[in-house]
């Protein structure tokens, strides 16, 4: 018996840490925004 491991078994394997990545990520980049925001607001109140 021959296990062929195609694209899609492959991708799936590696989605968990795509996935978990991608959160972490679009988190950071909210905090960021959020923290941008904050500044902005600030240095226009001076």
């Amino acid at each position: 018996v021959f296990l062929v491991e195609t694209e899609e078994s492959r991708t799936l394997d590696m989605a968990p840490p795509v996935v978990d990545a991608l959160r972490d990520l679009s988190v950071a980049l909210a905090r960021l925004a959020d923290a941008l925001d904050e500044a902005s607001s600030i240095s226009l109140e001076l």
